[in-house]
């Protein structure tokens, strides 16, 4: 930094092969007066460094995981179940996140709307979803392997117990609006991954399968 000129750090990257906890008490004068968004590596080998979010957390880094499917950073609880091939989180300070929070990149672990069900969620829980702007006829069957398999779609909803299925794809098509504010997305995405979870267990089959693997991925 001095040699460049740099007065700002605003993406760092740590790659240490086990030494991050190191860096972290070596350089606490950088942690303290940048604020970079930080990138480091969870797991080593075949366990995972819980302590590092821990260690983050104790000069003022609130971590978190990239829910891909949205491209968006969502808080992180060091006690979640993670699975073997995850390896990458994320942690920043307050300011660095409130401006990623504003850009909706970012969901803030007390924002209102993780607390209290959107109002989308909510509508869609009471029913309705199907013909609503988000439902499958609406969105899925518009697409091209949607209007191939439309008829098909539409006689299965006609003989097996679906609302529960069509309240979890509107949930899915919020989730992937734009236009709608990004704790909502998440909120919307999380709920509808639980709804396919008890549908699967209930009353299996291949397409709800198939749903719970997209909605999961």
């Amino acid at each position: 930094m001095r040699k460049c000129g740099w007065t700002d750090i605003d993406f760092l990257k740590i790659d240490a092969e086990g030494e991050e906890a190191a860096i972290i008490q070596g350089d606490r004068d950088f942690f303290h007066t940048q604020s970079p968004l930080i990138n480091f590596e969870i797991k080593s080998g075949a366990g995972f460094k819980r302590e590092l979010v821990r260690a983050f957390s104790t000069i003022g880094y609130q971590s978190y995981r990239l829910l891909l499917g949205l491209g968006v950073l969502v808080p992180f609880n060091v006690h979640e179940a993670i699975g073997n091939s995850f390896l990458n989180l994320y942690c920043c300070k307050p300011d660095p996140a409130a401006k990623l929070a504003a850009a909706d990149r970012l969901v803030l672990a007390n924002d209102p709307v993780s607390t209290v069900r959107a109002l989308h969620v909510d509508h869609l829980n009471q029913g309705g979803a199907a013909n609503s702007i988000y439902g499958w006829q609406n969105t899925l069957e518009r697409l091209p392997y949607g209007r191939v398999l439309s008829p098909t779609w539409q006689n299965t909803v006609g003989i097996v117990r679906s609302s529960d299925v069509e309240k979890a794809l509107a949930l899915r098509a919020i989730a992937h609006d734009q236009k709608q504010p990004v704790a909502e997305r998440c909120l919307a995405l999380a709920t509808s991954f639980r709804l396919l979870l008890t549908v699967c267990v209930l009353e299996p089959g291949h397409l709800r399968l198939a749903n719970r693997a997209r909605v999961a991925r």
